[in-house]
């Protein structure tokens, strides 16, 4: 890892300092966490959580020039991308979304709890996958785990960054958000949460968006693993014995 960045000043989803650090992207877990490269232009990020399939947020799918959704044959995820290089090309054939309505205006909590979608790719990709597990905020909270957030930032968009050692911050309303002071910018929707038990990277959420609270406070919001398991329930790798 290389020291954190200075800050850029008024970035959004950069909580007090800028703790992003650039990870070496050619090591898992880090190798399992890509670009998501949308032929229409754009990137997001996105992590491969079965052999061929890759979790990101509904909304980097979503071309608002036009108003449709991207077609898979425009979406491709480069995992392990660097500078031009990537560990592996996987091509788009099919994407699962939820009942997820990009929103005309700034997105609602009920809007961004359905901000996830599964992409799967043509050919299994040749690293391990990151497992998903889901976990609650308040086992989160006893378990007290390392937690990191890594994806490819806008104002760095050639190198993986994460902030590392990062903390949670409560939950939405109605539970369906966690919201975390991991930092993260554009381009960072669809990055994983990640947790470590005993050791080992666990995907836990998925990065949706920056929300403000009702105090005013400024903090990420990203979908919980449980909700995207209830939807598709054929993606479960592992499970926290609960």
């Amino acid at each position: 890892m290389l020291p954190a960045w200075a800050q850029t000043p008024g970035l959004p989803g950069i909580f007090g300092a800028d703790n992003r650090l650039v990870l070496d992207s050619s090591r898992w877990p880090w190798s399992a966490i890509g670009r998501v490269n949308l032929a229409t232009g754009g990137f997001c990020s996105g992590v491969l959580v079965t052999p061929r399939r890759v979790l990101t947020a509904a909304h980097c799918l979503y071309d608002k020039e036009v108003g449709r959704w991207i077609h898979p044959s425009d979406i491709h995820f480069l995992p392990g991308y660097d500078r031009g290089n990537y560990a592996a090309h996987g091509r788009a054939i099919d994407v699962t979304l939820s009942d997820y309505t990009p929103p005309a205006d700034r997105p609602d909590a009920a809007s961004l709890e359905r901000d996830w979608a599964v992409i799967l790719l043509a050919e299994p990709m040749p690293m391990p996958p990151i497992p998903l597990v889901a976990v609650s905020y308040d086992d989160l909270n006893a378990q007290n785990p390392r937690l990191v957030r890594a994806g490819y930032s806008q104002d760095r968009a050639h190198v993986l960054a994460g902030h590392d050692g990062c903390r949670l911050a409560g939950t939405s309303h109605h539970g369906g958000l966690l919201l975390h002071a991991c930092d993260g910018t554009f381009g960072d929707s669809g990055s994983p949460l990640l947790a470590f038990v005993d050791g080992q990277p666990v995907v836990i959420a998925v990065t949706a968006a920056v929300v403000r609270t009702a105090e005013g406070e400024a903090l990420g919001a990203a979908v919980p693993v449980s909700t995207i398991l209830a939807a598709v329930p054929d993606l479960r790798v592992a499970a926290l014995d609960r």
